[in-house]
C-alpha cells in the first residue's frame, strides 16, 4: 500500500497501487506498471511521481503522460508554468510578461566569457549556459 499526496488537503491518503508498480529498480529495462494509470512501461521510460509515494516519501514510477498531469495539477496555479507560445512574442522575439529576454542573454554571455573551466563540473556548467543562451536566441520552435 502506498500513499498519495492530496495537495488541496495538504495530507497523504492511502492509495492502492496497480499490480507491478515500482518505486525502484536496478534495471532500467524492467517493465513496471505506471503507479497512476497502470499502463506497462519500462522503468527507464518513467518519471518519479510527485504525489504517489512510499511510506518514506520516495516517489513511485509513473508514465510521462501521468507525470505531466501531476505537474500541471501541482504547479499550474498561475505562477510557475508558462507555455512557450506565451513566452515568445508575436514577432518571434522571446519575451516574458512583455519584456524581452535580451538582458538575460547578456547576463549569460557575460558569465560564459568569465568562465574558464578546469574540471568536469565547470565544463558542464559552461555547456549548460551555452545551451540556455542558444535556446533563448532561437526564434523558431
Amino acid at each position: 500500500m502506498a500513499e498519495k499526496w492530496n495537495p488541496a488537503a495538504g495530507e497523504y491518503v492511502a492509495y492502492e497501487l496497480p499490480e507491478g508498480a515500482s518505486a525502484f529498480e536496478n534495471d532500467m529495462a524492467v517493465e513496471v506498471a505506471c503507479a497512476e494509470c497502470g499502463l506497462p512501461k519500462t522503468y527507464g521510460e518513467c518519471c518519479t511521481s510527485l504525489f504517489i509515494h512510499t511510506f518514506a516519501g520516495m516517489g513511485y514510477a509513473v508514465c510521462a503522460d501521468c507525470h505531466e498531469k501531476e505537474f500541471v495539477k501541482e504547479f499550474q496555479k498561475g505562477k510557475d508554468v508558462v507555455s512557450w507560445s506565451e513566452f515568445k512574442g508575436r514577432d518571434g522575439e522571446v519575451t516574458r510578461s512583455g519584456k524581452t529576454v535580451n538582458p538575460l542573454i547578456e547576463l549569460l554571455e557575460a558569465e560564459i566569457s568569465r568562465l574558464s573551466p578546469t574540471d568536469d563540473y565547470s565544463q558542464g556548467l559552461l555547456e549548460g549556459l551555452k545551451r540556455a543562451k542558444a535556446l533563448l536566441e532561437k526564434k523558431e520552435v
